[in-house]
């Protein structure tokens, strides 16, 4: 929990410099996404991203008042927070149809085999998580799941809104006015640069993203936060 002023800039500065020294970016390679007015869907390079709204969404909350067991502590989250195991059999009947729909409508070349595993993740003041990647070890995935081209994507699901910085502490975020809690996407495109995109967490918002696009967390500042992932493993069209 960030309990001091001290503490605050250090947290507000951490993100400033972890996106600078990992990133140099260029203003015309960045993409404000902080909005969910309408549905957008990215090619980049290789990989693809669907930015979407879950009119469903709080079909998920037990599982965040019944937890499943807690990740190692080397997947946890950063300064603060966990993440948790949702069981198969908790995972809202909603999710299959909604991810297939949103597959259609923009045309991604993958067919899904099927999700593979989910987890809930409560954020703590300060909560965030480091650039990472998700990615397919073999053809199998941790359920048993066939995929054979070796890929799967991601769905995010958000359920609460971070709180609003004042305008001076909003000019330590580099990347427009990306803010507490945001997730940020590093996808590289087909000449091999490196570009952003952030995404506000908004109640009913989901992203989805294809593997091996780097991405993280920004830290909340004042309020708890959560959300949810699930996994898919699928095979090119």
């Amino acid at each position: 929990m960030i309990d001091s002023k001290e503490e605050r800039e250090y947290a507000l500065d951490f993100v400033a410099n972890e996106v600078r020294r990992k990133s140099q970016l260029r203003d015309a390679m960045m993409e404000d996404v902080s909005s969910i007015s309408s549905e957008s869907s990215y090619q980049i390079g290789k990989h693809w991203m669907i930015d979407t709204s879950c009119p469903d969404y709080m079909d998920w909350e037990p599982v965040f008042e019944e937890k499943g067991y807690a990740y190692p502590e080397y997947w946890q989250v950063g300064n603060g927070g966990n993440q948790y195991y949702v069981p198969l059999d908790k995972i809202p009947a909603f999710v299959e149809p909604f991810v297939v729909d949103k597959l259609k409508k923009f045309n991604i070349p993958v067919k899904s085999a099927g999700y593979d595993h989910a987890w809930s993740i409560d954020y703590d003041p300060g909560g965030y998580h480091s650039h990472h990647i998700h990615y397919v070890e073999g053809e199998w995935g941790l359920r048993g799941v066939a995929s054979p081209g070796g890929c799967s994507f991601s769905v995010v699901f958000f359920f609460d809104e971070p709180e609003e910085l004042p305008e001076p502490e909003i000019r330590k975020f580099p990347l427009k006015r990306h803010g507490p809690g945001y997730l940020y996407a590093l996808p590289v495109d087909e000449n091999g640069d490196m570009c952003y995109y952030g995404f506000q967490p908004k109640p009913s918002r989901a992203v989805f993203l294809s593997d091996q696009i780097w991405h993280g967390t920004y830290p909340t500042i004042k309020n708890k936060r959560r959300s949810v992932v699930i996994e898919y493993r699928c095979e090119p069209k």
